[in-house]
């Protein structure tokens, strides 16, 4: 009836209220209840678990003793072994963090672990960092601040739900090409050659790209008009590169750590130069193709019958289609690259057994970790190269981007930023001679202007590869075929210029000079804009000058006429590898 249907609607938020009260009190005393047996675990083998994790020695200074346990018989015993991430403050000292291995009891997880029974086993270091009050209260202000972050080791690759499809679809997308390609493709075409050796199997065009074979030859064949010194000097750009990242990473955290400690590692500094030196490679070498492409249509031109009106030339519109086209075909070649490298970094790495806390592992210590989840917070966006153009569409920058130079994953921003340069310039170059030279001007003009001791990274590059472009376009270069024998000479003028670059960063970045001539490294240092584009200057026209010696006539050039079997073939498959900014670290 109404009046009995209205009185149980009246009841019923008082009886949703009951059973939401009953549910929360069954979860808390089930909680409690796995709490205290985790406890009970613990107290009853507390003397074994300690044995097989770290100690915090009072004796030492409270140093971390047998930092990494034994995961090995903890594992085998039955119990849970964990990485630990140590972050504390004391109002006596600095905070800082550290990292350490401990024992648990396999009923524990990882918040019991966290919360209740890793103070309980290192009761003794909190007690000692306890602070009290004159009447004898716990001072909570001054005491011991902490928090711990755990990880479990397990001795297997461990692949939660929701990594475990990503990763076997990256699995299949790297193996089963390849494979279906040669076991259905190549190796029956084999068998029909040697049988009919001069008939020629015709084949759709993307079955190269997956076929193993023709991916061999086109890495370890030289372009028609390769140079062997400018791939050595790609290669050894790569090389500084590699120990550029190894010299910064989690266990030396800055360059000018090193300095600081001998006067050896102050070698160290010219490194930090690579990755302009790489924006500035990337950034002649489309000027050279922008010429090669003015030449072949000048020659077009000139080929033409006299009465002739058409141009072979194309318009700027045209031109600047093409060269967009070409950008885009850049961007498409390393973002299969960029993919693979960002698959294997956020999806893969994350789940080998490692410790990921570790201060003194060089590479995937405690900065590597941060940065992955960094990196993850836009993965798409950053994989794709699209963090600055992203941040500027939807006005999302942070401080990882920031701090990041426009993406934080690690060395994708370098892709990142080559890429970008590259696109610059050759808009730039589309453009009629005298427009790209004031439009050249103003970008170094705007970029000094808008810049200051610590400059973005965008304005910064951009500026770089305008005075690079200038100084192109004032002396004609590059060349648009092989410059003279007598250009050879320019490598040494270019690397004089380039170590001009490197002595001026040095004092304007470093602390060169800082002891000797300390009146000279104050004043570089006080006007560190104008030292900034002193140095990029010089780097930008040392490069100019170093690759146009680099491709002049030697009169044997190594990469065209020596035989597959000799060093031509491993020096173009090492220029391939190395292709693009950072390409290195997937290999």
């Amino acid at each position: 009836s109404p009046p009995l249907l209205a009185s149980a609607m009246k009841s019923m938020p008082c009886f949703l209220a009951s059973l939401c009260v009953l549910a929360t009190l069954e979860v808390a005393g089930s909680s409690e209840q796995k709490l205290q047996v985790c406890l009970d675990a613990f107290r009853a083998n507390i003397v074994r678990f300690r044995e097989l994790s770290a100690v915090m020695a009072q004796d030492h200074n409270w140093d971390i003793l047998h930092r990494h346990g034994e995961p090995a018989v903890c594992m085998r015993e039955g119990h849970r072994f964990y990485f630990a991430l140590f972050f504390y403050s004391h109002w006596r000292t600095a905070s800082g963090t550290s990292d350490f291995c401990s024992c648990m009891p396999r009923e524990c997880d990882e918040a019991m672990v966290a919360d209740e029974v890793m103070p309980s086993m290192y009761q003794n270091f909190f007690d000692q960092h306890a602070e009290v009050n004159p009447d004898g209260s716990y001072d909570a202000a001054k005491s011991m601040q902490y928090s711990i972050t755990l990880k479990e080791y397990k001795s297997w690759l461990d692949l939660s739900a929701g990594l475990e499809q990503p990763v076997l679809l990256g699995v299949a997308l790297i193996l089963l090409p390849g494979i279906l390609v040669t076991c259905c493709w190549e190796v029956p075409r084999a068998v029909y050659r040697r049988f009919r050796p001069k008939d020629e199997l015709s084949h759709p065009v993307v079955l190269d790209a997956f076929s193993l074979g023709s991916g061999w030859r086109s890495l370890s064949s030289a372009a028609p008009d390769s140079s062997p010194d400018l791939c050595r000097l790609r290669l050894a750009l790569v090389a500084a590169l590699i120990t550029l990242h190894v010299t910064q990473g989690s266990k030396w955290r800055y360059i000018e750590a090193l300095e600081s400690k001998h006067i050896l590692f102050k070698a160290v500094r010219p490194l930090a130069l690579v990755n302009d030196a790489f924006v500035q490679l990337s950034a002649y070498l489309c000027a050279w193709s922008h010429t090669k492409a003015e030449a072949a249509w000048a020659a077009k031109d000139a080929s033409e019958s006299p009465g002739s009106t058409s141009s072979a030339t194309p318009s700027f519109l045209r031109r600047l289609g093409i060269g967009l086209a070409r950008s885009s075909r850049k961007y498409l070649r390393q973002i299969p690259c960029c993919l693979l490298w960002n698959w294997f970094y956020l999806f893969l790495l994350p789940s080998v057994p490692y410790n990921p806390y570790n201060h003194a592992f060089p590479w995937f210590g405690i900065r590597w970790y941060h940065a992955t989840g960094r990196c993850m917070q836009r993965k798409f966006r950053y994989s794709f190269l699209l963090g600055d153009l992203g941040a500027l569409l939807f006005q999302d920058g942070d401080e990882h981007w920031l701090a990041g130079n426009g993406n934080p994953c690690v060395n994708l921003w370098n892709f990142q930023l080559e890429i970008q340069a590259f696109t610059l310039a050759t808009c730039v170059l589309a453009l009629p001679g005298f427009a790209a030279n004031a439009v050249l001007v103003a970008i170094v003009a705007c970029g000094f202007n808008a810049g200051s001791n610590n400059d973005l990274w965008w304005v910064h590059h951009a500026r770089g590869v305008a005075i690079q472009l200038l100084f192109l376009r004032c002396f004609r270069l590059p060349d648009a075929g092989k410059p003279h024998r007598r250009w050879r000479h320019m490598r040494w003028v270019g690397s004089m210029i380039m170590l001009l670059a490197v002595f001026v960063h040095g004092v304007s970045r470093g602390k060169w000079l800082a002891e000797t001539v300390p009146e000279v490294w104050r004043t570089v240092r006080a006007h560190e804009l104008l030292a900034t584009g002193v140095w990029q200057a010089a780097l930008a026209i040392g490069m100019a000058l170093l690759c146009e010696g680099c491709r002049a006539d030697a009169g044997t050039l190594r990469c065209q006429n020596e035989s597959p079997a000799t060093s031509g073939w491993l020096l173009a498959a090492a220029n391939r590898l190395a292709f693009g900014i950072n390409i290195s670290h997937p290999f």
